[in-house]
């Protein structure tokens, strides 16, 4: 099955096998072997059987990614083209998958036991020891990907807890699970303050972020100035808005920084 994508601002018909559009950027011929493409075994290959090629013929399947979205109960494979010379759009591809039964998190213990400040690394050794573990619905170990769901769950104090264990797959269905966890210890707290959240600077000159520490304590208003890091994304050769995350060595959670500094690089 062949499928031309002409790639553009105006779209003029959109049909399950593709997306037609007119433009006067280069156009890409995208040729499946098989639609829809068929899973079987717990091999996932969603470019498997995929050619694509721009009007010059030239090989561009290495500017496809792809995704897997669900629509009126069918799965369906979503290929982008990626290229400053396409404009980015999308088209379909219909997938089936043979002895799928959903992704699932295993918990081998009905509760565990922890210090509140290690939830997140103690999480991690349960997967690596095999405590816990995910399976994406095929029989492929994809137990490295769960995650809690922080946003459901604060915890700030010592008690047992109902931990949400998240879970996705590739196919894009997600599942979920609770941790029963005794939480022990008392909760360390660290507080940043900087001369300024937002700073500007000029392209090409000197930039320090530990000069935007203004003070650093833990929860006992101990002075820990020495044990903050950061992280900067700065580029001084370039103008924009740049971010330096800061964090708390040994606990480099990218994620939590405990502050974030704004800079704008100028002219």
């Amino acid at each position: 099955m062949i499928i031309l994508v002409l790639f553009s601002d105006m779209i003029l018909e959109i049909k399950d096998t593709g997306t037609t559009i007119m433009s006067s950027n280069k156009s890409v011929n995208v040729e499946f072997d098989t639609d829809p493409l068929v899973i079987n075994s717990s091999e996932v290959d969603f470019m498997r059987g995929v050619k694509a090629t721009d009007e010059e013929g030239n090989d561009v399947k290495n500017k496809l990614s792809s995704s897997v979205v669900n629509e009126d109960n069918k799965k369906y494979i979503v290929y982008s083209i990626n290229g400053s010379q396409y404009e980015l759009q999308n088209f379909k591809r219909g997938l089936r998958i043979y002895n799928y039964r959903l992704p699932t998190i295993k918990i081998l213990k009905s509760s565990y036991t922890c210090d509140i400040n290690e939830i997140d690394e103690y999480i991690k050794t349960l997967i690596t020891d095999g405590q816990i573990s995910g399976d994406d619905g095929i029989g492929n170990d994809i137990s490295t990907g769960i995650y809690r769901d922080k946003n459901a769950l604060q915890i700030t104090k010592a008690g047992s807890y109902d931990i949400p264990l998240i879970l996705n797959n590739v196919f894009g269905d997600e599942a979920r699970n609770t941790l029963r966890l005794k939480v022990t210890g008392k909760l360390y707290t660290v507080k940043v303050k900087l001369t300024t959240e937002t700073t500007t600077i000029r392209k090409n000159s000197r930039f320090s972020p530990t000069s935007y520490i203004a003070s650093a304590t833990d929860s006992d208003g101990n002075d820990i100035l020495n044990q903050i890091i950061y992280r900067s994304e700065v580029d001084l050769t370039n103008e924009g808005r740049y971010k330096v995350y800061y964090y708390v060595v040994g606990a480099g959670d990218e994620d939590d920084p405990v502050a974030t500094l704004t800079v704008v690089v100028t002219a």
